[in-house]
């Protein structure tokens, strides 16, 4: 199955999903909920099942793979924070939804224009 969404688009499943600390201080920092607003960050997730090689016993196992291209300023790499964590949430309720949080791999790949020692990849 596949599934895209706009990472900032639904202001209320964010706060569910990110707490209400997140959203406070996203409804506080009207710049912030401002620059978030005219992002168009996209994910596209897609579900798998993992389709095991000849004469090897496995059993039925999926993996989520998340695709996107993360905001490129460089001095946005808060922008890029929230975008992983939005990231993540969707994945979690994604899987949830499934019933398969906690047994399905994720992996996450695309352009996250963020170097190794970043938030965003710390929170990955």
């Amino acid at each position: 199955s596949v599934h895209i969404c706009n990472l900032f688009a639904n202001q209320s499943w964010l706060q569910e999903h990110l707490g209400d600390q997140v959203a406070a201080t996203l409804l506080e920092d009207k710049n912030l909920s401002g620059i978030l607003a005219k992002l168009t960050t996209v994910v596209q997730f897609a579900l798998f099942d993992v389709v095991a090689s000849e004469g090897t016993a496995q059993g039925k196992k999926k993996v989520l793979v998340a695709n996107t291209h993360l905001y490129f300023h460089p001095g946005a790499s808060h922008i890029r924070t929230l975008s992983v964590a939005a990231l993540l949430a969707y994945a979690a309720d994604l899987l949830s939804r499934q019933n398969l949080l906690g047994q399905c791999s994720v992996l996450v790949c695309g352009d996250l224009n963020s170097e190794p020692d970043t938030s965003a990849i710390e929170l990955l």
